[in-house]
């Protein structure tokens, strides 16, 4: 019953968006950007917004929701997430140019569609008010960049220039730093607490920082302690009569989500970059959603019902689990066989 933890379960979920986005950005290599930046840019950005619009068309004329909460529901199924596409990673394995492309995508994308999402719902709740509704997405990108950047910077001297960091200690002030990004960039603006939280993450990951293997170890299991425990109390809040109530069409949605949506995106936001046609394919029939688009729909949830939106409350989040449902389940299933019937398994050479 996560009801019952009221207030305090958002402070969990919060907490564990943290830590999973941290954990996440650490884990990028900067470096390996450079053999996918196209790729990466545009599916981050032009593929956001693709995603968004044609989501947002498909939940409007299918399940017949209104404008505004069909474009936050495709707004929050436009991100995919480091805690599906990173175990899928480590299952099957594929060349350095597409795992670099499904990583990066997964992290950058995951805290820039939330701030998409944020926008949307800001829009939705003052509607007609948009000086302010701009002037709340300048002010969230901003506390959420300055922010993790001023954690990064913070950490790169107390670890390499003041060499003030104990290898007793270490793990504990790298998860203090993790939280601290996402709490004070929330303090100055809502919802930017993701943002600050990935940048920190790619700068102190993309750092030599001493004892740094006993980081990323300790950080990778808080992640999955942290991913286990919000799918559980998120996935208990809903009922099966939610997620029955979506019917056909429901189901409707998210398979041409997989099938027509995350092609489309991904053919036009990487028109021109590196990737080979095989391995366009492959990625887009890899994007899984994880827990934060989970988490970004259940707040958003209980605050159209707090707002006089029940049943479109209710619609939103039983469709975003729906689709993450359907998209880990079955694209993690046949990701081994889909790399090898597109051909983009790692080449090795063998020199004799």
């Amino acid at each position: 019953q996560p009801l019952i933890l009221d207030d305090f379960l958002r402070v969990i979920v919060k907490m564990a968006v943290a830590i999973v986005i941290f954990e996440g950005g650490m884990l990028l290599n900067i470096y390996d950007l450079r053999h996918a930046s196209r790729a990466v840019t545009g599916l981050t950005t032009v593929g956001l917004l693709i995603t968004t619009v044609l989501a947002g068309v498909l939940a409007h004329y299918v399940l017949g929701l209104s404008w505004e909460i069909s474009i936050l529901f495709g707004s929050i199924v436009s991100v995919t997430g480091p805690t599906v596409i990173t175990p899928i990673l480590q299952k099957v394995k594929v060349n350095r140019r597409v795992r670099s492309t499904l990583e990066s995508e997964s992290i950058i994308a995951d805290p820039l569609g939330v701030i998409l999402a944020a926008i949307i719902f800001t829009a939705i709740l003052n509607i007609g008010d948009w000086t302010y509704v701009v002037f709340h997405a300048v002010e969230t990108v901003l506390a959420g960049l300055l922010t993790g950047v001023f954690i990064a910077l913070f950490i790169y001297l107390v670890a390499n220039r003041f060499h003030l960091l104990p290898a007793k200690y270490t793990r504990l002030i790298i998860l203090g730093c993790a939280l601290a990004a996402y709490t004070i960039a929330e303090f100055f603006a809502h919802e930017s607490g993701v943002l600050a939280a990935a940048i920190a993450g790619v700068g102190i990951g993309s750092m030599e920082i001493p004892h740094k293997e006993l980081v990323e170890e300790f950080k990778g299991d808080l992640a999955s302690i942290a991913v286990s425990a919000v799918f559980i109390l998120l996935a208990a809040s809903l009922s099966l009569q939610d997620l029955a109530a979506i019917g056909w069409r429901g189901v409707l949605v998210v398979v041409l989500l997989m099938v027509l949506v995350r092609p489309v995106r991904v053919f036009l936001s990487t028109f021109g970059s590196e990737l080979s046609r095989r391995e366009k394919f492959f990625i887009s029939f890899i994007g899984p959603r994880g827990i934060v688009a989970a988490s970004v729909a259940a707040f958003f949830s209980l605050r159209l019902i707090e707002r006089g939106y029940p049943s479109e409350g209710k619609i939103l989040v039983s469709m975003v689990f729906a689709v993450i449902l359907a998209t880990v389940l079955i694209e993690g299933t046949f990701a081994g066989w889909l790399a090898r019937f597109f051909k983009v398994m790692p080449r090795h050479t063998v020199i004799i």
